[in-house]
This record gives structure tokens, C-alpha cells and sequence, in this order.
């Protein structure tokens, strides 16, 4: 990272003082080298840290909570299993929602590269905070309600669900159970996966993502569209209960609005000092 940052700042030092179109728009690509190094600086290591505090969340011998969980959802009135039915008796509309649910992590990567060569530096950092703070409420959410997942709790037929492959709600079982059980384990980043049911930290980033895409005019209803669609299908593709999901979309937007109130305060501060 900083063998790239050093490449966009000399590139941008050596231009400074020329002005032609073309070296305006290789300064800009040194700017956004910059943006970029700065933060995966700091997203490579939030990724291996976020990874890393679910697991330690997820060794908990608290009883599984999914039962009341479940509980909450009928008291809504929703069914978990006539919904992932009523989602799988379509092949296309499994096709989307899972496509959408899926295409967080691609969308997240889009982000950090587009912010960059945006060169909107408190846009970058304040993705990247928002990411940091959701981290921190889903893992402790996690440790404080321990749950399996829906799949695990209504254990379905794979007819209920054979459109979907089910793999965000069966996927982490058996390394949730090792994790549980107190037996030695070995924590390896590569390997690493989702462990996360309650809240829905699938939610949780869906709702930062979209927000963070505002600035980025020609993608954002695309995004938000997107997202509106990857929510629900936290349900059938995910195995999350639908309690999951209102909480990850609550804490999703919990974040968005802590971000905002310390960017908004350090503005002010900088704005006073600069006066001064």
C-alpha cells in the first residue's frame, strides 16, 4: 500500500505545476491512487479485524436464541416458511434474489474504487468508518443473542428451498457448532465465512452501500434498487429470520446517522480553527 501511495505522490508532485489537460487528468489519477492506497490501508485490516471479532463473538455457550427470535416473527406475522416457499415457487425470482444477495461484496469493492477516483477523500473515510461501526454493533449484537439461523432453527425440506442454495444460512453451521463447543480452533482468514444471523450484518451493509452511493449520481437509484431487493432475500438465500433483518437495516442506518454527527462536528471544529 504505500509502495502505491508513493506512486500516486510522486506523480502528483512532479505535475503540480503543469497545467495542460493531460496532465491535469494523470494528476488526477495520482490523487486517486492515493484515495485508493490510503483506504485499502485501512479496509484490509477492518476486513481481517470485523472477521475476526465475529468468530470470538460466535464462541459463546449462551443458548441459541432462534426460538424467540421465531417467536417475534409470528407475533408480526410472518411465516418464515410460507415466505421462502412462496420465493422459491419462482425460479426467476430466485434467480434475483440471489443475485442481489450476492452482489454486496462486488458492490462494496465498486465503491471504494469509484469514491476513489471521485477523489472525495471524507466520502472514502466516511464509508469506511460506517463499515467500522456497524462491525462493532453487529458483533457485539452477536454476542449478546446468539442465534444459528432460520435454516437451522425450521430445519426445511429441500424442496422448500430448492431454487436457492441456502448457503448464507447453512454454509457457517458446522463452524459455528466447533466455535461453540469450546474445542481448539484455528482461525484462518482465507477460510474465513459469515457467521453472523442476528442482526442481519447483510442488512446492515446494504443500507450503508446504498447511502454511500449517492454521491455517485448515475449509479445510485440502480444501487438503491438493488438493495431494496437484496433485503428480503436475506430471508430464503440467507436464512436470516425476519427480526434479522429489521434489526440489521436499524442498525444499518444507526451508523449512517453516528457518521454523519461526528463528520458534521469535525466540520464545524475545522470550519472555527480555520476562521481563527
Amino acid at each position: 500500500m504505500s509502495a502505491l501511495y508513493a506512486a500516486g505522490w510522486v506523480v502528483t508532485f512532479r505535475l503540480k505545476s503543469d497545467h495542460s489537460r493531460l496532465a491535469l487528468g494523470i494528476t488526477r489519477c495520482g490523487e486517486a491512487i492515493k484515495n485508493l492506497s490510503t483506504a485499502l490501508a485501512l479496509f484490509l485490516p477492518l476486513l481481517f479485524l470485523n472477521c475476526l471479532f465475529m468468530y470470538l463473538a460466535a464462541a459463546t455457550n449462551k443458548p441459541l436464541m432462534d426460538s424467540s427470535f421465531a417467536y417475534i416473527d409470528a407475533a408480526l406475522g410472518f411465516d418464515w416458511l410460507a415466505a421462502v416457499r412462496t420465493l422459491n415457487s419462482s425460479s426467476i425470482v430466485a434467480s434475483v434474489l440471489m443475485f442481489s444477495y450476492h452482489a454486496i461484496g462486488p458492490l462494496m469493492i465498486g465503491l471504494l474504487f469509484l469514491l476513489a477516483l471521485s477523489s472525495d477523500a471524507d466520502a472514502l473515510m466516511e464509508f469506511i468508518a460506517m463499515i467500522a461501526v456497524s462491525a462493532v454493533f453487529t458483533g457485539s449484537m452477536m454476542m449478546a443473542f446468539p442465534t444459528a439461523g432460520a435454516y437451522a432453527f425450521y430445519a426445511p425440506s429441500h424442496e422448500t428451498y430448492s431454487n436457492f442454495t441456502g448457503m448464507g444460512g447453512l454454509l457457517h453451521l458446522q463452524t459455528l457448532t466447533t466455535l461453540r463447543s469450546g474445542r481448539p480452533f484455528v482461525f484462518h482468514i482465507a477460510g474465513a465465512m459469515g457467521l453472523v444471523s442476528f442482526p442481519s450484518f447483510h442488512c446492515a451493509l446494504g443500507i450503508i452501500v446504498a447511502y454511500s452511493y449517492r454521491r455517485i449520481y448515475w449509479l445510485a437509484a440502480v444501487v438503491g434498487a438493488l438493495v431494496a431487493i437484496m433485503i428480503p432475500s436475506t430471508i430464503p438465500e440467507g436464512g436470516h429470520h425476519l427480526t434479522d433483518a429489521i434489526a440489521g437495516i436499524l442498525i444499518g442506518l444507526a451508523c449512517i446517522a453516528i457518521v454523519r454527527a461526528v463528520s458534521t462536528k469535525r466540520r464545524h471544529a475545522t470550519t472555527l480553527v480555520t476562521e481563527g
